[in-house]
C-alpha cells in the first residue's frame, strides 16, 4: 500500500499541517545523527591516522637485519652481504633486501656565513647504493636514479618543517663519533618511502639522505654495512614471506610489525573514547526512537477518524511510514552535515593541540588529523535511516492496532479485560526481577575481585555497567508512581498546588514509555558525565609528571658513556663548559652492575651508596629498621658501614604475578641475611648451583622505586651496599643486553624548565655528546599524548552531553505541542497559569532528578569498578592508583544540569501559557 500515491500526498499533508512538529521532529532527528555522524567520524579518523603513520615511516621496511651478536663495532661484511641477499634471491622475488650505512645525528641549520640558525637533535641518516635503492624503492626511483653527489642530501617534508629547511640550505651533521659532514639540500620530497623511515620503534625525529660514501665518512665505516633493510611483496602482512637460513648470520628486527603493535596500542587507548561514544549513541538512538513515538501519539485522533471514514489498518500504517520515511532521510541529510563540521572541528581542537610540540619530542608519536570517508559516511547513513525505519514499522504496526474508538477518545486502550490486567502485572513483577538482578550484578562488582584489564572483560564490565543504569532507573520509577504520599509531602513543603501534583503524576502514569525514555537520556548523560571527569582525574593525576618521580635516584638528567674514553669527554664538558656549569647545580657517576644472588638466575643491580648520591636528595626508604632513628642515618650507615645494605621492595611485599622460576623470599628490617654471590653463566638443567661467595649482611631498610618507570631496567631490583663492598664484587657483576650504558654521568638541574633542558642538550650535542637524557622532558611528552587523549574523552562526552541536553529539549517542546488541547481545556475549566506552570515544573523535575540521581549513582560506582580493575594491575612499589571522588567536579556539573532541565521545562510551558485557550487549542492541530 506504500506505493500508492494518496498514502504519499496524506503523509506530505500531515507534515505540512503540522509544520511546527514537524521541524521539531527534524531538529531532533538531526541533533540525534549528528552526535552519531560525529563519533564516527573520530573513530575514522584515529583509525586512519594510525595507518597513514604506518604506511608513511614503514611502507617500504618491513624488517631490519643486523648482525648476529651485534656488538659495538660489528658490521656485515661485503661478503657476508652477498650471501644473504643470494640467500633470497633463491627463495624468489617476494623479498627485496637493500643495505644501508646509517647513524643518528645532530643536525645543524647554517645561515650564509657559516653561523648556526637552528638545531634538530635525533636524525636519522641513511645512505646506500643509488640503483639498488631504485630498485628497492620503486615507488621513488626517480629520486635514486641519477645518483647522489657527496655533499647533496633530501630530505623529507615533515623533518624540512621541523628545522625550517628549504632547497639549497646548507646543513651540517654531526655523530656521537665527534665527525662532521657539512651538505647541501637539494630536494624536499615527501615523507614516504625512504625518506619517510624513522628507525626503529619511530625513535628518530627526522630523516636525511645522502650518497653512502658521505654517510661512510661520516660514521668511519671504510666497508661493510650497519644493517640491511629488507621489504616483502606489495600488499603482503608484515611478517609474510619472512625465512631465516638455516645458519643465519643476523638477527631481525621486526620493525613493520613493531610499528604496528604501536598503533594497535594507541587504537586501544581510544577504546574508552569510543565506548563513551556507544553510550551517546544509544542515547541519540533512544532520542530518534521517542520522535517517532511521539509523532504517532500526534496522529491518533486523526488516525481514528480516517479509520471511521473507511480507511484500512494498512492504510494508516503506510501513511505513518511514508511520513517517518521522509522525516528520517532529511534528518540524515541534516545531520550529517553538521556532525562531519562538527566532528572535524572537534579532532582538530582536541587532538591537534600538542601536535607540533610532539614531533619536535619523538617520531613515535602518532598525530590525529580528520578523516572523512563517504563510503563510510553512506553506511552510517543508510544504517540510521534503516534503524529509524524499523522503529517505524514497530510504531505504525502498534498504531495500526488502535481501535476506532480508542483512537477517537485520544487513548490506546480504553477497555482491559481480567486477562489483560493480569498479563501486564506478570510483566511488571518480571522487569522488575530483571531490574533488581541487573543492578545487584554490577553493584556486586564493588565488593568482588576485580578482573583483569583485558578487552573481554571490560567490555562485561561496561555491559553490566549499562544494564544496572536500565535497571536502577525501573525501579526507581515504579517506586516514584507508588510513593505518592512522600513525593507529595515534599511537592506541598515546597508550596505546589494540589492540584498541580496530581496533573503532574498523571501524564506520566499516561506515558510510562515516554517518561521512562526522557530519563534515561538523562540518566545516560550524568552517567557519561560521571565516569568521564572520574577516570579523567585518576588517569591523569598518577601520570602527571609533576607529581611522579621523574629522577634517576635524584638527578634530573644523565649522560651514558661505554668506554672510559667518553666517559673522561663528558666529565670534561661537565666540568669545563661555561654553559654546563651555569645550568648544573651537581654531578656524580653511576656505574651500576648486575649480580646473580639467586638460583633462579634473575639478577639484582647493586649500587653503591656514595655522598655525591645522597646530595641529590632523591633516596627514599619504604621502611628503615628499628635502630635508626631518620632515613637519614639508616642511608649514612650503608655508606659508612660494610655490614649495611638497604634492599629493594621485592624483599618486602610479596609479587603474586612473579613467574614461577622467580623464587622470593621474604625478610624485615633489621635481620641479619646472607646473600650468595653466583656466576652469570648458562647452565645444565641438573647442573648444582656453586656460590662464589657469600655476603653477609644486616637489613638497615627498604628503598623505594628512587627512579623513573623507565629506569626499572637499567635499575633492576636496586640493592645499595657500601662503596667498598660495591669494588669488591665488581668483578662478578655483568650487564644485561637491554641495560644500555656502562655507566652514567648523573646531573642534577631545574629540568621544570625545558629551554634549559634544550639548552643543555644543544651545548652537550654541540661537544659532541648525543647520550644526553631528561626524564622529566622525555615523560612530558608522553603526558601530552595522553593529555590529548584525555582532551579528546572529556570534550567529546561534554559536547554530547550539551548536545543531548538541546535534544531533550526539543524532545519536551513537542510535549508541550502534544498537550495543548489539554491545557487549554485545564484553563477553560479555571486552572490558573501559575497551576499549569508548576504542573509542569514539577513533572520535569521529578523526570529529570530520577534521571541525574541514577545516573550520578551508577557512572560514580561504575567508575569505582573500572578503577578498581586498574588497581589490580599495580605492583608493590609502583606509583598506586589513587583515587579521591572528586566532589568539587561532579557536584556542581550535577547541578548545573539540574537547573538546566527545570529551565528546559520551563521554557516551553511558559510559552504554550502565552496562549489563549482558544488560541492553544488551534496550536494542538499544528
Amino acid at each position: 500500500m506504500i506505493r500508492q500515491r494518496i498514502v504519499w500526498k496524506m503523509a506530505l499533508a500531515n507534515a505540512k499541517l503540522s509544520w511546527k512538529q514537524t521541524v521539531l521532529t527534524i531538529v531532533a532527528g538531526a541533533i540525534g545523527t549528528m552526535l552519531i555522524v560525529m563519533a564516527y567520524v573520530q573513530y575514522h579518523s584515529v583509525g586512519r591516522s594510525a595507518d597513514d603513520w604506518i604506511n608513511r615511516h614503514y611502507g617500504v621496511v618491513s624488517w631490519e637485519l643486523i648482525p648476529k651478536d651485534k656488538d659495538a663495532d660489528r658490521l656485515f661484511s661485503n661478503k657476508e652481504v652477498d650471501q644473504i641477499v643470494g640467500s633470497y634471491k633463491r627463495i624468489g622475488d617476494s623479498i627485496k633486501l637493500l643495505p644501508v650505512v646509517s647513524t643518528d645525528v645532530y643536525m645543524v641549520k647554517l645561515q650564509a656565513d657559516g653561523q648556526a640558525a637552528g638545531a634538530l637533535p635525533g636524525v636519522h641518516v641513511m645512505g646506500f647504493n643509488s640503483v639498488a635503492a631504485a630498485s628497492y624503492d620503486t615507488s621513488t626511483s626517480e629520486l635514486w636514479s641519477t645518483g647522489m653527489a657527496d655533499d647533496s642530501a633530501i630530505i623529507d617534508e615533515q623533518t624540512a618543517s621541523l628545522s625550517g629547511l628549504n632547497v639549497d640550505d646548507a646543513i651540517r651533521l654531526e655523530a656521537v663519533n665527534g665527525n662532521s659532514l657539512l651538505v647541501q639540500v637539494k630536494q624536499i620530497v615527501p615523507t614516504q618511502g625512504l625518506p619517510g623511515y624513522r628507525g626503529q620503534n619511530a625513535k628518530s625525529i627526522g630523516t636525511v639522505i645522502v650518497s653512502e660514501g658521505a654517510v661512510r665518512q661520516l660514521t668511519g665505516m671504510k666497508e661493510g654495512y650497519d644493517r640491511l633493510l629488507a621489504r616483502n611483496a606489495v600488499g603482503s602482512s608484515a611478517l609474510n614471506g619472512f625465512s631465516t637460513p638455516s645458519e643465519p648470520m643476523f638477527q631481525s628486527q621486526f620493525v613493520k610489525w613493531e610499528a604496528m603493535g604501536q598503533a594497535d596500542q594507541m587504537r586501544k587507548q581510544y577504546i574508552t573514547v569510543f565506548l563513551i561514544c556507544a553510550v551517546a549513541i544509544a542515547s541519540c538512538l533512544l532520542l530518534l526512537r521517542q520522535i517517532l513515538a511521539m509523532i504517532a501519539d500526534a496522529r491518533r485522533e486523526m488516525f481514528g477518524v480516517l479509520r471511521a471514514l473507511g480507511l484500512s489498518r494498512g492504510h494508516i500504517r503506510s501513511m505513518f511510514v511514508a511520513e517517518a520515511m521522509v522525516l528520517s532521510i532529511i534528518c540524515v541529510v541534516l545531520g550529517t552535515a553538521l556532525g562531519i563540521g562538527s566532528g572535524v572541528l572537534l579532532v582538530k581542537l582536541f587532538y591537534g593541540t600538542y601536535a607540533e610540540e610532539l614531533a619536535r619530542s619523538s617520531g613515535m608519536n602518532i598525530t590525529v588529523v580528520p578523516h572523512i570517508s563517504i563510503g563510510g559516511l553512506l553506511i552510517v547513513m543508510a544504517i540510521i535511516v534503516l534503524f529509524m525505519m524499523i522503529v517505524a514499522l514497530l510504531v505504525a504496526r502498534k498504531a495500526g492496532k488502535v481501535r476506532i474508538i480508542d483512537a477517537l477518545r485520544g487513548g490506546y486502550d480504553t477497555i482491559s479485560d481480567a486477562r489483560t490486567t493480569k498479563k501486564r502485572h506478570k510483566k511488571s513483577i518480571l522487569m522488575l526481577v530483571l531490574a533488581g538482578c541487573a543492578v545487584i550484578l554490577h553493584l556486586s562488582q564493588l565488593v568482588a575481585d576485580p578482573p583483569e584489564a583485558t578487552g573481554k572483560f571490560i567490555l562485561l564490565i561496561l555491559m553490566t555497567w549499562l544494564a544496572g543504569c536500565l535497571g536502577a532507573l525501573y525501579i526507581i520509577l515504579r517506586l516514584a508512581g507508588h510513593a505518592a504520599g512522600p513525593i507529595d509531602w515534599i511537592a506541598k513543603t515546597l508550596r505546589f498546588p494540589q492540584v498541580s501534583i496530581l496533573l503532574a503524576s498523571r501524564f506520566s502514569r499516561q506515558h510510562p514509555a515516554r517518561t521512562y525514555t526522557i530519563a534515561l537520556l538523562f540518566a545516560l548523560m550524568m552517567m557519561m558525565l560521571t565516569l568521564t571527569t572520574s577516570l579523567y582525574i585518576t588517569i591523569y593525576e598518577r601520570q602527571d609528571v609533576e607529581k611522579t618521580n621523574q629522577t634517576v635516584l635524584g638527578y634530573n638528567g644523565y649522560v651514558g658513556y661505554d668506554t672510559q674514553e667518553q666517559k673522561r669527554r663528558i666529565l670534561d664538558v661537565v666540568a669545563s663548559n661555561e654553559e654546563v656549569q651555569s645550568i648544573v647545580e651537581r654531578s656524580t657517576i653511576l656505574e651500576p652492575y648486575m649480580l646473580t644472588i639467586n638460583e633462579n638466575g634473575v639478577g639484582h643491580a647493586f649500587v653503591p651508596v656514595t655522598d655525591e648520591l645522597l646530595a641529590g636528595g632523591g633516596l627514599q626508604l619504604r621502611q628503615r629498621a628499628s635502630q635508626f632513628t631518620s632515613d637519614e642515618e639508616a642511608w649514612s650507615a650503608v655508606k659508612n658501614d660494610a655490614r649495611y645494605i638497604i634492599l629493594p621492595m621485592w624483599y618486602l611485599y610479596p609479587y603474586p604475578d612473579r613467574a614461577d622460576f622467580d623464587k622470593q623470599v621474604l625478610v624485615k628490617a633489621g635481620d641479619t641475611i646472607e646473600i650468595p654471590i653466583y656466576e652469570s653463566k648458562l647452565r645444565m638443567m641438573n647442573e648444582k648451583w656453586v656460590a662464589n661467595e657469600t655476603r653477609t649482611f644486616i637489613v638497615a631498610g627498604f628503598a623505594e622505586n628512587n627512579s623513573e618507570s623507565k629506569m626499572q631496567t637499567y635499575l633492576f631490583r636496586t640493592n645499595y651496599v657500601n662503596p667498598a663492598v660495591h669494588e669488591e664484587l665488581r668483578k662478578y657483576g655483568y650487564k644485561w643486553p637491554d641495560q644500555f650504558k656502562e655507566g652514567l654521568v648523573l646531573l642534577q638541574y631545574n629540568d621544570r624548565d625545558m629551554k634549559i633542558t634544550q639548552r643543555l642538550e644543544e651545548t652537550m650535542l654541540m661537544n659532541g655528546i648525543t647520550t644526553f637524557e631528561s626524564p622529566y622532558a622525555n615523560n612530558r611528552a608522553q603526558q601530552l599524548i595522553n593529555k590529548q587523549l584525555v582532551r579528546g574523552f572529556i570534550g567529546f562526552t561534554m559536547v554530547a552531553a550539551l548536545i543531548g541536553l538541546f535534544g531533550l529539549v526539543i524532545v519536551q517542546l513537542r510535549a508541550v505541542q502534544e498537550r495543548a488541547k489539554s491545557i487549554a481545556m485545564l484553563r477553560c475549566v479555571g486552572l490558573s497559569r501559575s497551576h499549569i506552570s508548576r504542573m509542569f515544573m514539577l513533572e520535569g523535575s521529578l523526570i529529570s532528578i530520577a534521571g541525574l540521581a541514577v545516573g550520578w549513582l551508577i557512572g560514580s560506582t561504575g567508575a569505582q569498578v573500572f578503577i578498581n580493575t586498574l588497581k589490580q594491575d599495580t605492583r608493590p612499589g609502583d606509583q598506586p592508583v589513587l583515587y579521591h571522588y572528586p566532589f568539587d567536579t561532579i557536584i556542581p556539573l550535577l547541578l548545573t544540569l539540574l537547573v538546566a532541565a527545570l529551565v528546559m521545562n520551563m521554557a516551553p510551558a511558559s510559552g504554550a501559557l502565552k496562549l489563549a485557550p482558544a488560541e492553544a487549542l488551534r496550536e494542538a492541530q499544528q
